[in-house]
């Protein structure tokens, strides 16, 4: 159940960033609804599980099934973000490097 739950959590908010902040999405809002509320049952349902975010994911759940609350998302979820969407809509037409520029981030190799 937990791992349900940690997979839940990152896809709530992977998916909050990209729809939010980015103004783009790779899933439906209807998915995307969906997924808010299985984690917001599974929240519930489980208060003695500890996983990554879950603070966080409380918080913008509210009682509202959105992210559109969350003002900073931790790196490691932008970055997963960042890569869905490249691998989703634009890899076929730009380097990941150029992808990443467009989007106002850079790659780790470009920094070193």
């Amino acid at each position: 159940m937990k791992s349900l739950l940690q997979q839940r959590v990152r896809q709530f908010l992977v998916h909050s960033f990209l729809y939010y902040h980015l103004g783009d999405s790779v899933i439906s809002d209807t998915q995307y609804d969906r997924i808010c509320q299985e984690l917001r049952a599974l929240l519930q349902q489980h208060p003695q599980l500890e996983v990554p975010y879950r603070d966080l994911t409380e918080q913008a759940l509210g009682t509202e099934a959105s992210g559109y609350t969350i003002r900073k998302f931790p790196p490691p979820l932008i970055s997963s973000a960042l890569h869905l969407l490249y691998q989703a809509h634009y890899r076929a037409h730009l380097t990941l490097a150029e992808f990443l520029a467009r989007q106002g981030y850079r790659s780790a190799e470009a920094g070193a």
